[in-house]
């Protein structure tokens, strides 16, 4: 969520690719 572009419906969960 933090260090993924795609990030914008994980604020604070784990993005697509983690």
């Amino acid at each position: 969520a933090h260090n993924f572009p795609l990030d914008l419906a994980s604020v604070e969960a784990p993005s697509i690719n983690g």
